[in-house]
């Protein structure tokens, strides 16, 4: 990993802390980018609330999502796909990418994504009355 891309993953990392209001613990950056379509949401566990708070990307952060796709696409044969950043409360992240050949492509992008909100926080319910 150049030092561009991490840099990259620093920046989409705050970016995330700061766009998540009231968080009150974990948080994921889900993303499925593709050439001229961009999906990207956080989705969170927000501070005395049971289910989780779903928001949709800012402007900001579907940029730098956008920036690390081209980046990685410069940097390999293939861009990835899916994005998948989970944050920990002490602020530790793990990050992943998903390449066309490694998805489902009869699964359609909300079950992918519900599926990675579980795998990454149990079967909880999703407020999404306010994504923005």
């Amino acid at each position: 990993m150049t030092e561009a891309i991490e840099n990259l993953y620093e920046k989409i990392g705050e970016c995330a802390l700061n766009d998540a209001e009231n968080l009150g613990g974990r948080l994921l950056v889900y993303c499925e980018i593709e050439e001229g379509s961009i999906s990207a949401d956080l989705v969170y566990e927000e501070a005395g609330a049971v289910p989780l708070r779903l928001r949709f990307c800012s402007k900001e952060m579907r940029e730098l999502l956008f920036t690390l796709w081209a980046a990685s696409d410069r940097a390999g044969p293939e861009a990835w796909t899916v994005f998948a950043m989970l944050i920990e409360a002490d602020a530790s992240f793990e990050a992943r990418l998903l390449y066309a050949n490694q998805i489902d492509l009869n699964e359609e992008p909300l079950e992918r994504r519900t599926r990675v909100i579980r795998e990454c926080f149990g079967d909880v319910g999703i407020d999404y009355s306010r994504p923005d």
